[in-house]
């Protein structure tokens, strides 16, 4: 396999702060907003076509797509053309990327937690399969912390949709419209785990249900994204709270705003505020056990091993401290370590729900 294999978290509940460097060039950003582009290329296979036109008709009423659309009109452009032209058209924006893996945009915006070939697929932390495999990944836009762009405006996200076939893809982009999946696998029926690993476990089906437990809103958070938790995920909890989740999710919320801090001052900020799947500002991690009992057991431990304090009402409240990073200081930068993410801690039945959104 191609596959590079990145670092395995140790704290599965905070995650780990993975950020690109910015680096001064010649390119500065055109004072507009960024809006969303949905990239297909011109020769992809004509069903692939039409389930990119699916996504322009769903338009502002995915959550995802509203948030990224910053109220200008989302619009469809040829992936090369995109790719081949002023880096300005791919850096500044939002995109959404649609097409099977050989798709030129595809590869060049891929993390490499995942590898596909033919129609089988890797996924760190969810195994090796066969069959029609969908799979979504998202981040910070690459083409904006380049060599090419002299500072950074603002954050634009990038959202992938591909798959091991023409089926693959759009159970992904099913799932990316339906249940707002920005990052995790979905498979299709007939799938195979065709060899093991060590973190393995199971893929998404197509009719996969969001918890009840994680809200659409909280205030002024809605929520615009939706990741599978991988093994990784699920061994950390057991390492710390002593049982095994039986169902792990992370939701990212949004407010407008949250995307437009500038410069690279704020590269962990945007990083923690952004899709990727391990990015945990403003998003809300919950954890299902067996019964209620374990939940609470669960959770006093995890609160422990955070540092947390307990509150009357049950609730555990704790923060950590965000580094800045000095190979990205900026004139004016604060200190390393004045910012905080805040933290709570609740039971919800069986499920122990962990929060980083500002308190309510």
């Amino acid at each position: 396999m191609r596959v590079i294999q990145k670092m395995v978290t140790k704290n599965a509940i905070l995650g780990v702060i993975l950020v690109g460097t910015m680096l001064p060039a010649a390119y500065s950003a055109p004072k507009q907003p960024r809006g969303c582009k949905v990239c297909v290329a011109a020769d992809a296979p004509e069903p692939i076509r039409r389930m990119a036109n699916r996504i322009l008709e769903r338009g502002t009423a995915n959550a995802s797509l509203k948030a990224m659309s910053d109220g200008e009109p989302i619009v469809l452009v040829d992936s090369a053309t995109l790719l081949t032209g002023p880096i300005g058209d791919r850096a500044f924006t939002h995109l959404v990327v649609i097409g099977l893996a050989d798709d030129e945009l595809v590869k060049t915006i891929w993390q490499n937690e995942a590898d596909i070939e033919g129609d089988r697929i890797y996924v760190h932390g969810v195994g090796r399969f066969q069959g029609d495999i969908g799979f979504v990944e998202s981040e910070r836009n690459p083409f904006l912390y380049s060599w090419d762009v002299q500072r950074v405006p603002y954050t634009a996200m990038v959202v992938t949709i591909t798959g091991t076939t023409i089926k693959g893809v759009k159970l992904a982009i099913e799932a990316f419209l339906n249940q707002g999946l920005t990052n995790g696998v979905v498979a299709g029926e007939g799938w195979i785990r065709y060899d093991k690993t060590l973190l393995d476990s199971e893929p998404l089906r197509p009719d996969f249900a969001v918890p009840a437990v994680l809200p659409n809103r909280v205030g002024k958070w809605e929520r615009v994204g939706l990741s599978q938790c991988a093994e990784a995920d699920y061994r950390g909890v057991l390492a710390t709270a002593g049982t095994k989740p039986l169902s792990m999710w992370r939701a990212k919320y949004y407010q407008p705003g949250e995307w437009d801090r500038e410069g690279a001052k704020f590269t962990y900020i945007s990083y923690l505020a952004s899709l990727h799947r391990r990015a945990y500002g403003n998003s809300i991690l919950v954890m299902q056990f067996p019964d209620q009992k374990t939940a609470r057991e669960a959770a006093q431990r995890i609160a422990g091993a955070a540092g947390m304090e307990r509150h009357g009402d049950g609730t555990y409240h704790g923060s950590q401290p965000i580094p800045s990073g000095k190979g990205f200081r900026d004139p004016g930068n604060p200190k390393p370590g004045t910012w905080e993410a805040t933290f709570t801690i609740r039971v919800d039945k069986d499920w122990v729900v962990f929060s980083s959104l500002p308190a309510q």
